[in-house]
């Protein structure tokens, strides 16, 4: 039997299973329908088309970016070499990619949900605001693209130049903005390379010096104008070395590119180029050209000095000739001298001869003016001779001890009879902690001195002169004032030049050549000081310099204690020999010893000398210097070398129209006990013989 209850049941399940059918026939379309969306929003944002999505729910709207999108899509954009972003209308950052992190040196987090005008520089700011609104414009197609130029600001501190690119983007009922940032550093760098490149271009084409670059080969790889005209053709490509030559101008010895290579550098080499034989001088200047601390070529330039060299070569002909004049006036001075002084002993010696026997007063007096002339004369020589001595700097100056109070005493000693006969007075001013006794040569001093001092009584008419001496620090200074007739201003500059005298006219009243003040300034100088002159015509002068004098031991000028030994003898048992070559000095100076009881023989030649000496047993040889066949140098060689056999030392005395230092030096080193200038002062000759007369003695 059929049961009704089971049949009933298997409708309600028939009618719950087409019911359930329906139902899931529309779930599945509803889920097709959505699918399809699904797949035309993926295609949309896989071509580009959008950079976000707005979701609706009962919640609300919800934009979702790329991090909630298809991954390919993410991926794509995070491989971009360029930052990318979507903003929001107020800038905010919805979603960025790795590389705009990278730009702006820090971390996603650090900048989603952030504005991006945070991380713009201040001065780009407003620039990029307005691009932003502009972007936002509702007149502005959706897509329309927006460029411009700026710098983001990385969180270092230091700026990053883009290329900042963006187009408006629909987010449904808001727009937003979709941002492509392009790193431009590589481009600008790039422009400043090119930039720099024409300026470098620009540089060595204007340079004034031949400019070469070398790449590490020593290739040529630039050059300047001034190079390609030196070189006489474009040394591009070509090895530097063999461009020509360059040889070290002091050493000769080839110039090579591989110095620099290696990293030597060179400042101021002077080095000579020969093109078509004919020199080039060049100041060379060489560096390593160094690139992240590689050397990659090097740098050289070349400076023609080509006409400096020349106008040094010029100076220095010049200076030779000079050198030689000066030589020459000097052995003409010299000889001039010579010439001279040799008449000059005659009558000098022939007028105090006849001073000696006259008694007579008129001729006696005419004697007198012919005396006093010569010392004159004789005064302008040796004035002449310092003048050539101090211009070839040929002056030697002594170091020895001496007091200076008398030093001054005794210079004014000689100015006393002058100055009283003009009723002048002769003031000293020596201050207290000026010390007694100094280091230094007297004899140079007393000459300044004696200069100044004598024009000072010379130019005043009444009034006094008056000698100050100071401490100045470790300098003394002199100042010689006086009342007199004063200098013009104009002339100030003039008077310690040679041969110039405030009054050059042939109406001057007073006399003299104008070399003292010459003289004075070179001595002074020589000893290390300076002279100066302040004057006003009509009141007087004041001449002061200043020289460093040491101060020296009290015991240094203590004299040697006598032995007690006497190697003396009785004058008129003198034997003295006299070699002189000039018969009439001969003489007079014959005439002259037999005035104290000496009756000399005579010789013509240093040959006689030392002959008649071997001959002979003399106590004293008075040796001219300039004689024939043998001169007194070389004769008293000779006789200091044969002397010791006999165990006996002849005084040797020389006589010289020379009055150079080193002449003197000469003599005594070749053994000659004393050395007086011609011409001849009796007194100091019969000085000399009482010197030799005490020293003679058994040979050492």
């Amino acid at each position: 039997m059929r049961n009704p209850g089971g049949k009933s049941k298997r409708k309600q399940v028939s009618d719950w299973m087409k019911m359930n059918n329906r139902e899931l026939l529309a779930e599945i379309e509803e889920l097709r329908i959505r699918l399809e969306e699904a797949e035309e929003a993926l295609s949309a944002i896989r071509s580009g088309e959008v950079d976000a999505l707005v979701v609706s729910s009962g919640e609300g709207e919800k934009i979702f970016t790329l991090e909630g999108a298809d991954q390919p899509y993410r991926v794509l954009v995070e491989t971009m070499s360029e930052g990318a972003a979507t903003l929001s209308a107020d800038s905010t950052v919805l979603y960025c990619n790795s590389r705009l992190a990278d730009l702006l040196g820090t971390s996603l987090d650090e900048i989603l949900g952030k504005p991006l005008l945070s991380r713009v520089a201040a001065a780009n700011a407003p620039v990029l605001a307005a691009l932003l609104e502009r972007s936002l414009d509702e007149s502005c197609r959706l897509g329309e693209s927006f460029r411009t130029e700026l710098a983001l600001l990385r969180e270092t501190g230091d700026s990053v130049p883009v290329l900042f690119s963006c187009c408006s983007l629909d987010l449904g009922e808001t727009r937003g903005i979709s941002v492509i940032v392009t790193d431009l550093s590589e481009q600008k760098r790039n422009e400043e390379i090119v930039a720099a490149g024409t300026l470098a271009s620009s540089i060595l084409e204007q340079a004034g010096e031949a400019i070469i670059v070398c790449d590490e080969t020593g290739r040529v790889i630039r050059a300047s104008r001034q190079a390609r005209e030196l070189f006489g053709a474009s040394p591009i490509l070509r090895p530097f070395d063999e461009l020509g030559p360059l040889q070290e101008f002091h050493t000769d010895l080839p110039f090579s590119i591989s110095a620099p290579l290696s990293g030597q550098s060179f400042q101021g080499l002077e080095v000579v180029f020969r093109r078509h034989d004919r020199p080039f001088h060049l100041l060379l200047n060489a560096r390593p050209l160094l690139i992240r601390r590689k050397i990659l070529g090097c740098v050289v330039t070349l400076i023609d000095i080509t006409d400096r060299q020349r106008g040094k070569e010029a100076l220095e002909e010049a200076k030779a000739a000079a050198e030689e004049a000066n030589r020459a006036k000097s052995e003409f001075l010299a000889n001039m001298s010579h010439e001279i002084r040799t008449p000059m002993t005659v009558f000098m010696a022939a007028i105090d001869h006849l001073l000696y026997l006259d008694d007579n007063p008129e001729r006696r007096h005419l004697l007198g003016m012919a005396d006093q002339s010569a010392r004159r004369l004789r005064g302008l020589i040796d004035d002449i001779l310092d003048v050539s001595r101090i211009e070839a700097r040929r002056v030697e100056l002594e170091d020895e001890p001496f007091e200076l109070r008398a030093c001054v005493r005794e210079m004014l000693q000689m100015f006393d009879i002058p100055s009283r006969e003009k009723d002048l007075r002769l003031e000293t001013e020596i201050a207290p902690d000026v010390p007694h006794i100094v280091l230094g040569d007297p004899k140079r001093l007393g000459q300044v001195l004696i200069n100044l001092v004598g024009n000072a009584v010379k130019f005043t008419p009444e009034g006094e002169v008056c000698v100050s001496v100071q401490p100045r620090g470790e300098l003394l200074e002199f100042a010689v004032s006086d009342t007199g007739i004063g200098i013009p201003e104009e002339k100030l500059e003039l008077i310690f030049q040679n041969f110039r005298q405030v009054d050059s006219s042939f109406t001057r009243r007073f006399g003299g050549t104008g070399l003292g003040l010459a003289i004075s300034k070179g001595l002074v100088e020589l000893m290390g000081g300076n002279i100066s002159v302040k004057s006003r015509e009509g009141e007087g002068s004041v001449f002061t310099f200043d020289i460093p004098l040491k101060r020296a031991d009290k015991k240094s000028l203590e004299p040697l204690e006598s032995s007690g030994e006497d190697f003396g003898k009785e004058l008129s048992s003198v034997r003295i020999l006299l070699a002189e070559d000039e018969p009439m000095i001969r003489e007079l100076v014959t005439t002259m010893l037999a005035r104290r009881g000496w009756h000399p023989e005579t010789v013509g030649t240093g040959r006689e000398a030392l002959e008649k000496w071997e001959e002979d047993d003399f106590d004293i040889i008075l040796m001219d210097l300039q004689m024939p066949l043998m001169n007194g140098i070389e004769a008293t060689l000779a006789i200091r070398s044969r002397e010791s056999k006999r165990g006996k030392r002849t005084c040797i005395i020389g006589l010289t129209a020379h009055a150079h230092r080193e002449i003197r030096e000469e003599c005594l080193a070749s053994g000659m006990d004393e050395v007086l200038t011609k011409p001849l002062q009796m007194d100091d000759l019969f000085t000399a013989i009482d010197g030799c007369d005490q020293v003679r003695g058994p040979s050492s």
